[in-house]
């Protein structure tokens, strides 16, 4: 029976949840309580789905300790430390019998006892630990740097969002771990952003990260000459700017370290508003020797489409997603025009119009683009989805026609097409290796 004898009932039957098939079988063969557990487990989880029971998890390796949404006051959810669910014998036992083949454990906790349960749990990893995330976890520096300790191959360490990590504490975790690709701490204690304030000590690190997490505002950093020693002290080749407003005195920061050589890619994101100054646009085509890929965000303005000449000048790309809602079919038709495009993907921008097709056909682009997305463009009113929609079928049946090496096209808008063309479009599409993926909502 071993470690299985040990563990309380309730926990049997709990951990039994997380087992695949073929380890029910072994669990089965242990002992009556454990062959019981696992009966009850399969019937409160799964019923007599098979199939469901195969799919629902590959293997134990990730490990949750989880809230109860029960015991908790909902308006704590999102500001504050959230108590654990499970007791500290329950992740006791838990790490007796599965803490060795664990490699990826999320906790939270705000009480010591289970705090310190979660230490331990780590230590029965032996070193096995590939993710450590605490972010809802009220853990102290100090017992958070012993946690680091008994981890030292993570590679994903996600620190306390509710307490504040000094900067000792930061360095000591780093040279505990020091194979860290992506760690993450608090902003309390502080208003700079990763890259200037912690970053340099993760040598490993992936991408170099300018806005704290969950800013109140936009972010413009300021320390650059802690951006720039966090630039060559890591092997990062990404940066993160969502959220940031970006001057070309932060490109001109960047511009001739390691990290500003190995660039491919700049200003991509989706969700929190980014300005990138058109000046910084310029500066990181003369400065990112590798630079390929652009994004226009949300909160840039570009002044006119003459601008996308200019770009071009420095240097041309193959790949852009255009988010600036002040676009017009000029600025799109100007980039295409300039460069030859394999992607281009437009979105959410309301001054596009029908125009648009006949631009990127007789442009440069036609020959070379490969991909194209456009999403909610061209729609300034979706109170009448009763309107046309402003491209059409028809319209794009023009372009992937004139685009000899366009294979995929994926087109989301708002009205009813009433057009004719998109059975002649997918099959033009699949016949080239793609697909035309409409999507009307």
């Amino acid at each position: 029976m071993g470690a299985f004898a040990s563990i309380p009932e309730d926990c049997l039957v709990r951990a039994s949840g997380w087992l695949t098939k073929e380890d029910f079988l072994f669990q089965r063969a242990v002992s009556p309580a454990a062959r019981d557990a696992a009966h009850r487990a399969v019937t409160r989880h799964y019923g007599r789905d098979a199939a469901a029971l195969r799919h629902k998890y590959t293997g134990l390796h990730v490990v949750r300790f989880r809230h109860s949404p029960d015991d908790i006051d909902r308006s704590q959810i999102g500001a504050a430390p959230l108590q654990m669910k499970a007791k500290p014998r329950v992740v006791d036992a838990m790490g007796r019998v599965f803490g060795a083949g664990c490699t990826q454990l999320e906790a939270c906790g705000t009480t010591i006892p289970r705090i310190v349960a979660v230490r331990r749990f780590i230590t029965s990893t032996n070193g096995g630990l590939l993710s450590l995330s605490l972010h809802n976890c009220a853990v102290s520096p100090g017992i958070m740097v012993q946690m680091c300790r008994a981890a030292p191959n993570l590679l994903f360490f996600g620190g306390p969002q509710y307490v504040s990590t000094p900067e000792a504490s930061i360095i000591a975790i780093s040279e505990a771990c020091p194979k860290l690709t992506d760690v993450h701490f608090s902003n309390l204690g502080s208003t700079l952003g990763p890259a200037e304030r912690y970053e340099r000590f993760f040598p490993h690190l992936e991408t170099l990260t300018i806005p704290p997490r969950y800013p109140h505002q936009q972010y413009q950093p300021t320390r650059l000459d802690w951006i720039t020693e966090a630039a060559r002290a890591t092997s990062a080749k990404y940066l993160n700017l969502e959220g940031s407003y970006i001057t070309a005195d932060f490109v001109a920061a960047v511009v001739g370290t390691p990290l500003g050589d190995r660039v491919t890619e700049f200003a991509f994101g989706d969700f929190r508003e980014t300005t990138i100054e058109p000046e910084a646009f310029l500066a990181a085509a003369r400065g990112f020797p590798k630079l390929e890929e652009l994004c226009i965000p949300k909160g840039t303005s570009i002044p006119n489409a003459a601008f996308y000449e200019e770009l071009a000048r420095i240097r041309t790309f193959q790949n852009v997603q255009i988010l600036d809602d002040g676009t017009t079919n000029a600025h799109v038709v100007a980039f295409a025009r300039n460069n030859s495009l394999k992607k281009l993907e437009l979105r959410f921008l309301p001054r596009i119009d029908r125009g648009l097709i006949d631009g990127i056909i007789s442009s440069r682009s036609a020959a070379t683009l490969e991909d194209l997305e456009i999403v909610y463009c061209g729609e300034p009113n979706v109170e009448y989805p009763i309107d046309p929609p402003v491209f059409g079928c028809s319209a794009f049946l023009r372009l992937v026609r004139a685009c000899p090496k366009l294979k995929r096209l994926y087109w989301q808008h708002e009205f009813e097409d009433t057009t004719s063309g998109e059975e002649e479009i997918s099959k033009i599409l699949v016949d080239r290796g793609g697909e035309f993926d409409l999507a009307w909502c």
